[in-house]
């Protein structure tokens, strides 16, 4: 089933029914095909969109963790250095609480932009901003997994 469908329609249809599942919470129950798509996917929008501070404000160690092994996994050397890099950047005593201050602000838009100024992840975001998206790949791990996936979503 999955096979029939173009690249658009699989990510679609799979991100939609990891989204209902609630992925984050569940990872401990996907099979690693699904843990890898969706925790190095939603690493590759969460810096996208806001580069790697964004990541490490929204999401869990865990979910990082998880999309370290999925980068290698699926051979994305370079995305998983950088990931790596922006880890350690991040477990730095000072980086946490910047992080923190985030969370514990009154408006927390304008304490992301002041964070963001003081420049950690810069210029690992513009080297990710460089490398090809995961997608594809990632889209190609899905259909070597088609039916694993289709059973854990309940898509057939």
């Amino acid at each position: 089933m999955l096979d029939d469908l173009s690249d658009d329609a699989l990510h679609d249809r799979v991100w939609s029914a990891l989204i209902d599942l609630g992925a984050d919470d569940a990872l401990g129950t996907l099979p690693q095909s699904l843990v890898t798509y969706w925790t190095t996917q939603r690493v590759d929008y969460e810096v996208g969109n806001g580069g790697f501070l964004q990541l490490f404000h929204n999401s869990s160690s865990s979910i990082v963790d998880d999309a370290a092994a999925g980068f290698a996994r699926l051979g994305l050397d370079e995305h998983l250095a950088l990931l790596r890099q922006a880890m350690e950047i991040n477990a730095r005593p000072e980086v946490e609480a910047e992080i923190e201050r985030i969370w514990s602000a009154d408006d927390n838009l304008r304490e992301f932009s002041r964070v963001a100024g003081l420049g950690y992840f810069d210029h690992l975001d513009h080297a990710w901003f460089a490398l090809p998206p995961a997608i594809d790949v990632g889209l190609a791990h899905l259909r070597r997994h088609a039916s694993e996936v289709e059973a854990a979503l309940h898509l057939a």
